[in-house]
Formats: structure tokens, C-alpha cells, sequence
């Protein structure tokens, strides 16, 4: 388990630099990042009791992003392949993310009422009471 007290960055050899609205360096040499405060925390709980995991979720304050990761046809739109994104899968486990899918939105408003929606719902047991 590594040290709080040991910067990340040392161990991977990379350049901490100062954030303008967080405490937390961010790597410099990161395409992409954001600059985050604690908003609220979920220890979340095993069978016994004991905590074995926290959800956090956390209040972007502001994005840094370099110039080349944007289309430069359309500047509001990151291509993912200049990203080259990495993602936590699980445990130790980290994916580079090189291949998108595009899935539109539903709005429940819109969605609430077919039948299949209905049938599956039918099919889901409720929440036990509290």
C-alpha cells in the first residue's frame, strides 16, 4: 500500500503542478484532468458491519484539457482516440479505452410507459421497508 505521505507522481516519474482552485498537484503531463472538491462520501458496509469500500463523489471546479485532444473541426468535442483514456476496471485492474459506442439518451418521461418497460418493471421486487 503506498504511503499518503509519498507523492504518486515520484513513483511514476512525472511533474506535480499546482492547481488553481484545489490543494491537490495535478500530473502535467495528463491530457485531461479535473480539479475536484470531497461533495459527500458512502462507506459502504459488508454483511458484519465493517466498512469495506467508500464511494465518493466529488464537485468538478475546473477542467484542464490540452489543445490537442480537442476535434478541430468541432472544438467542443474531445477525440477519444487523442485522449487515449484509462480507466479503473476493478481491484489493481486499469483498461485503456480505444473504441466508443454512441447510445442515445432516454428520458424516463419518454420511456415510462411501453409495455416492455412496464413488463420489466413487473418483474422487479420492490425495496424492502425500512
Amino acid at each position: 500500500m503506498l504511503s499518503a505521505k509519498i507523492p504518486s507522481t515520484i513513483l511514476i516519474e512525472m511533474k506535480a503542478v499546482a492547481e488553481a482552485s484545489i490543494s491537490v498537484p495535478h500530473v502535467a503531463e495528463a491530457a485531461f484532468s479535473m480539479e475536484c472538491t470531497v461533495e459527500h462520501w458512502y462507506d459502504l458496509k459488508n454483511d458484519a458491519g465493517q466498512t469495506n469500500y467508500t464511494v465518493i463523489l466529488g464537485r468538478v471546479r475546473r477542467f484542464q484539457a490540452k489543445d490537442f485532444i480537442f476535434d478541430p473541426v468541432d472544438t467542443m468535442r474531445i477525440l477519444p482516440e487523442r485522449l487515449k483514456a484509462v480507466s479503473r476496471m476493478g481491484g489493481i485492474s486499469y483498461g485503456r479505452t480505444l473504441q466508443m459506442v454512441e447510445l442515445p439518451r432516454l428520458a424516463w418521461s419518454n420511456v415510462k410507459d411501453q409495455d416492455e418497460v412496464k413488463a420489466a418493471l413487473d418483474k422487479t421486487p420492490s425495496p424492502p421497508k425500512l
